[in-house]
């Protein structure tokens, strides 16, 4: 059974999708992504440095990979 902390955790999410669902219907998103993170728990604070880390290292290589980072580099 999961807990309080677990469901209130879910519903915020839940709220992120519904966002993420409406705003690229809008297409007005460029570059959507995904990172590849490692399970973390969601009150694990200590990860916080490998997640970022993680999120840094797919940004820079998907943004290359789409050229997009022209639009902003001169």
């Amino acid at each position: 059974m999961p807990s309080v902390v677990d469901i209130l955790i879910r519903s915020t999410s839940l709220s992120g999708i519904r966002h993420k669902r409406a705003t690229l219907a809008d297409d007005r998103v460029d570059l959507l992504l995904h990172p590849p993170l490692p399970a973390i728990g969601a009150l694990d604070f200590k990860a916080g440095v490998a997640l970022v880390e993680a999120g840094y290292r797919h940004a820079v290589e998907e943004l290359a990979r789409s050229g997009l980072a022209k639009r902003f580099i001169t």
